[in-house]
């Protein structure tokens, strides 16, 4: 059998290709552990006593890792920094921890080994390679690391991608680090294992026991290099199956991924539910029954593109698309005012209706200045009032990146530093503000502005390293962090290098959030957390939009069309006959329940009484609302306490994760007995009363209701059960409201499939 232990000195043309002939035997080896330290290895703070501490998870935030440490010893957050860690260890405390003169008997192997008290507990074992990686560190002298430390540049994980057949209930990963000089070292057992799915259980050497079928995400790192491994562990024979041919260039990635662990996509959605799925998506409303009626009943070829046309020309395309940007760009009367939130709400309305290039959009909210009423897009800064919350909301919204982590230590679950952190916000830092007025409603609230800024641009200053105090200079957050020009406002070199065809990552996060509201799910998911250890489910798809994206000047409405004109869009909500895969996988709808705007606008329609909105004009869309959801104290109206109950965001970060689809018991309450739907229900003036005022036939009335509500008519059963509740009762109205009752707290009502 092949032994990793003999790559060391391989070029890494030949250590490519034993990797290979490798993977296959690996799995065989499910019980086998790997050794580090061997006679001929040299010792190494960095390579045997970081990782050593990294296994034992001494240095994690939890334990010694923590900002202040735990029982008066510290390390760095996960051996960020080698020479701090020496320095405590060797150095701290009369450098108590550790005996060079009698190895076995130093403090931290003893406490590791749970001989001595330790808050911790037991740690490892004296036949573990971290006990004899530390020992035989201090037996050597306890060597200071090297500067700059030596790190690896890359970890490759064995086997690379696994789709396991019904039979394998495990398998055991092999971990090799590749270092600069091009040498590679086996480091199974020094690496960390992480599951990122809490049904999959795997020890400490790299043995994956999932206790489910699907998908198993690992994460695994050594010295400061993660890597993601995505498995697949299937429950049926992996027979070669028959795929349909991809209807679009979208839908054959998709499908390939699912022929691939032996599954298939399910069948196309009805008409019903097609029609009413785009209304949603693009307009952010149900279809009208005689829009609904017109489409289903219609035998145009090619009629579903018709309609997608027609909708991306509507008003209402606008609008509602124009509040998923205000969500994330923090439009919101808190942090700007109502004077701002409209004025940069309308500018994102009419970016929208010009069909404005999305890169452009980018540009013009970077590089603005001036008056936040005069030049709307400067409304972006003045929600976010010094360099790192800007620098943060930038790298989230057009990069996709989560920079939060990397303020107080580096990124644990991402390639940025802490100087890489100070050196994007240095780009930010020249912004200032000339405040006009402020005619504050709530004086205790600081954070609160009512009137006219200017924002403006001074000499912008390098941020300090917070640990190091070193002056951190404006840099790109790319692989090579190249630096930005010295200029008095770097944001301007700043945006054209963000917004470059040659900078795939801004059109990657892009097309991924696009795909996200259109699709339930992002190719990587959350949408804002672009990283290695959270890998695209389908990257050749991903890049291919990317790129289609850019030879077509970043047109939303181009990129919507070839969406949802795909295969995989038109797809049922029901599972296929196959076993039912998990939602990366794309091989049926997600279902889930309407945003709070959308369930709004949707109740309204059906009633023709639309909710009321503090300071709004009767008749006010929910969607149409300009600003963020207000906070609890401030709600009069039924409407805006409606909206809170379901999860509309007060628009505090630049986050999609703020706005919630989780479901609750008050959702619950509001559904079943709320003032708002109770009241509508009975009021004279809706749609209830004109139908049972009508001379039309219960049978009629009822169809009329259900194409309202749902999208399609009544099913021969429910038309049956309804009409023969009809005969039984009373008044006419009465059972014309419960039946609405019924269909508004329906899951095919309140939910988006």
């Amino acid at each position: 059998m092949f032994s990793l232990h003999r790559l060391g000195n391989l070029p890494i043309a030949l250590l490519a290709i034993c990797l290979t002939l490798s993977a296959t035997c690996s799995l065989s080896r499910a019980t086998e552990t790997h050794s580090v330290i061997t006679a001929q290895t040299p010792v190494s703070f960095e390579k045997n006593v970081t990782a050593s501490l990294d296994k034992a998870g001494c240095n994690l935030g939890a334990c010694h890792g923590n900002q202040r440490g735990k029982g008066g010893f510290q390390l760095s957050l996960r051996g960020e920094s080698p020479a701090e860690d020496f320095r405590s260890l060797v150095l701290g405390e009369n450098g108590r921890r550790i005996n060079t003169l009698d190895a076995e008997q130093s403090l931290i192997l003893l406490k590791g080994l749970g001989i001595l008290a330790h808050e911790g507990g037991k740690r490892f074992s004296k036949d573990s390679p971290t006990y004899q990686n530390l020992l035989a560190w201090i037996r050597s002298g306890a060597p200071a690391p090297q500067l700059p430390a030596s790190l690896p540049i890359a970890l490759r994980i064995i086997p690379e991608q696994l789709i396991l057949p019904p039979e394998q209930a495990s398998v055991q990963l092999n971990v090799v680090a590749v270092w600069p000089d091009g040498s590679s070292q086996d480091v199974t057992s020094l690496a960390v294992y992480e599951a990122l799915d809490p049904s999959v259980k795997i020890t400490a050497d790299g043995l994956v026991q999932p206790s489910r079928r699907g998908s198993v995400p690992i994460l695994v790192r050594y010295l400061g290099s993660q890597s993601a491994l995505q498995m697949f562990f299937s429950d049926r024979p992996l027979d070669k199956i028959e795929t349909p041919k991809p209807a679009t260039w979208i839908d054959e990635p998709i499908q390939n991924k699912l022929a691939a662990v032996g599954a298939q996509q399910t069948i196309q959605a009805p008409d019903e539910i097609l029609v009413r799925r785009l209304y949603i998506d693009l307009l952010g409303r149900i279809p009208t029954a005689e829009e609904a009626k017109t489409f289903a009943q219609s035998d145009e070829p090619n009629k579903q593109a018709q309609l997608v046309d027609r909708l991306l020309a509507s008003p209402d395309f606008v609008i509602y698309w124009a509040m998923k940007w205000s969500d994330v760009l923090r439009c919101d009367e808190k942090v700007l005012d109502p004077d701002g939130v409209k004025h940069f709400s309308n500018w994102i309305r009419q970016s929208i209706q010009d069909a404005m290039p999305v890169d452009q959009f980018a540009r013009d909210i970077l590089t603005a200045t001036g008056s936040t009423y005069n030049n709307p897009p400067a409304n972006f800064y003045r929600a976010l009032r010094d360099p790192q919350s800007r620098g943060e909301a930038v790298a989230r919204v057009f990069l996709g990146y989560r920079l939060q982590c990397a303020q107080c230590h580096n990124h644990p679950f991402d390639q940025w530093t802490q100087a890489d952190y100070y050196s994007w916000s240095s780009a930010f830092s020249g912004i200032d503000y000339e405040i006009k007025s402020n005619d504050r409603k709530d004086d205790l609230d600081k954070n609160e502005f009512r009137g006219e800024q200017i924002v403006q641009v001074k000499q912008a200053k390098p941020q300090k390293h917070p640990r190091t105090g070193e002056a951190l200079f404006p840099k790109v957050l790319d692989q090579n962090l190249q630096p930005l020009p010295e200029t008095e406002d770097p944001r301007r070199d700043l945006a054209h290098w963000l917004t470059a065809p040659q900078n795939l990552q801004f059109a990657r996060t892009q097309v991924n959030w696009i795909f996200f509201h259109l699709m339930g799910r992002g190719i990587v998911d959350p949408v804002d957390d672009f990283r290695s250890t959270n890998p695209p489910s389908h990257p050749e798809l991903l890049d291919e939009m990317a790129r289609r994206w850019i030879d077509h000047q970043y047109d939303l409405r181009w990129l919507i069309r070839e969406i949802v004109l795909s295969q995989t869009y038109q797809l049922d909500s029901n599972p296929p006959e196959t076993t039912p895969l998990d939602a990366s996988f794309f091989s049926h709808r997600i279902v889930a329940r309407h945003t709070a705007e959308v369930l709004a606008d949707a109740q309204s329609d059906v009633l023709g009484i639309p909710l009321p909105f503090d300071q709004q004009p009767p008749g006010t869309r929910a969607v149409a609302l300009r600003a963020g959801q207000r906070e609890q104290r401030y709600l009069k109206s039924a409407g805006d306490a409606f909206l809170g109950i379901f999860g509309k965001p007060q628009r505090l970060t630049a986050c999609e994760c703020e706005r919630s689809n989780d479901l609750s018991l008050s959702q619950v309450f509001q559904l079943m007995q709320g003032e708002s739907l109770e009241k509508r229900i009975h009021d004279n003036k809706g749609r209830i009363r004109k139908l049972a005022e009508s001379d039309r036939s219960s049978a009629e009335i009822l169809t009329e209701l259900y194409w309202c509500a749902l999208s399609r008519p009544p099913s021969s059963q429910e038309l049956e059960q309804a009409v023969a509740a009809a005969e039984h009762t009373e008044s006419k109205r009465e059972w014309l409201e419960d039946v609405t009752w019924a269909l508004l707290n329906s899951q095919e009502f309140l939910l988006h499939h």
